[in-house]
């Protein structure tokens, strides 16, 4: 009897040790529930490592806990009086374990979504940044304000095309790469979904804009070289008026004659550039509706007036020098006639003209 009632009591005691450990395990499963289930992250990557930390812990208890379910088992023999206890908490600590194991399957699999869809609104954030900032250069006044700029601003706009392009395709990638991680349903969807058709309506409008942009800088790069052209026949025209201005009047029939052949020299190409400043006039007309046109038109009046002009300076200085040279040969034929009329005086002093006219 003794020694029956001594083995009973000692497995009691067994007993009642793996119910006291039995309701540690189930308190340790209860608290790593409860940190599990808590939903105030500020940290994605930081909650990530903290679950990875968590997991391992729980993947080391696992074979403990295992372990000491199959010893528990062992011990529920009809003859132990906590023999049910036993069996019912260790059916409660089963479950619990299995809950806690899918509760944290499902925690690292929520904060890889959320850390996914974090980051996927970073770049989407920063895509949107970029357009923003490209928008501000296409609607900006600045931009062609000044018309010697323009080829600048031109070259500025064909290095935003590319980056245009090279944004639009990441954003495209983006896209893609949300829609090929996340299933339709998931609850991370909606507001990427927002964001995506925010910056789609944004790049539509602001492919719009770079289009009209690159329409007025290229019409004010054009308006530039047409102002350009004017100033190269401008700069020529002051060259041949101050060059009209050194063909002087000479006293000599010779150095007129030379100065008659440098003023040819010098008009020789006059129908040739007027051709220019007529093509350059139809060219003008064709931009009346060009960002500065004004600047480019009073321009070009300023070349008509002094072509003009320098047509008047011609002729009248082609008229004075033809008009020296007719002074200058009239003078020669003079000069020649009176040489020749002082011959003759001499001839007749001498007693030459009588022997002559007998002879």
């Amino acid at each position: 009897m003794i020694a029956e009632y001594s083995g009973n009591l000692h497995s009691v005691r067994v007993v009642h040790e793996f119910v006291r450990e039995l309701i540690d395990w189930k308190e340790w499963v209860k608290d790593q529930k409860c940190d599990i289930s808590q939903d105030h992250i500020t940290d994605i990557e930081q909650a990530l490592q903290t679950h990875d930390v968590f997991v391992n812990e729980v993947s080391i208890n696992s074979e403990r806990i295992i372990r000491f379910i199959q010893k528990a088992k062992c011990l529920q023999l009809p003859s132990n009086f906590n023999s049910h206890h036993l069996s019912r908490g260790i059916d409660e600590l089963s479950t619990e374990w299995d809950e806690l194991n899918i509760f944290c399957s499902l925690k690292r699999e929520t904060l890889v979504n959320d850390s996914a869809s974090l980051q996927y609104s970073i770049e989407l954030d920063k895509i949107a940044l970029w357009f923003d900032s490209a928008e501000k250069m296409c609607t900006s006044q600045e931009l062609g304000k000044d018309i010697i700029s323009a080829s600048i601003i031109q070259k500025t706009l064909r290095n935003l095309e590319h980056d245009f392009a090279a944004h639009n395709q990441r954003f495209n990638s983006i896209v893609l790469g949300i829609y090929d991680f996340f299933p339709n349903d998931h609850k991370c969807l909606p507001s990427l979904r927002n964001l995506i058709s925010s910056i789609t309506v944004r790049v539509e409008e602001i492919s719009s804009l770079y289009k009209q942009r690159c329409i007025v800088i290229d019409q004010s790069c054009y308006s530039y070289h047409l102002l350009q052209q004017i100033a190269d026949e401008q700069d020529w025209v002051d060259e041949k008026l101050n060059l009209l201005e050194s063909c002087d009047t000479v006293n000599d029939l010779i150095q007129a004659q030379k100065v008659l052949k440098k003023f040819e020299l010098l008009i020789a190409d006059f129908n040739l550039r007027e051709n220019r400043i007529q093509k350059l006039e139809i060219e003008l007309n064709t931009i009346t509706s060009f960002p500065h046109y004004s600047i480019v038109n009073l321009a070009f009046g300023t070349l008509n007036n002094q072509w003009s002009h320098l047509n008047v300076v011609t002729k009248e200085r082609k008229k004075n020098i033809l008009g020296n040279i007719s002074i200058q040969q009239f003078l020669s034929d003079c000069f020649e006639a009176n040489m020749w009329l002082r011959e003759i005086e001499t001839l007749i002093s001498g007693g030459a003209v009588a022997k002559v006219v007998l002879e």
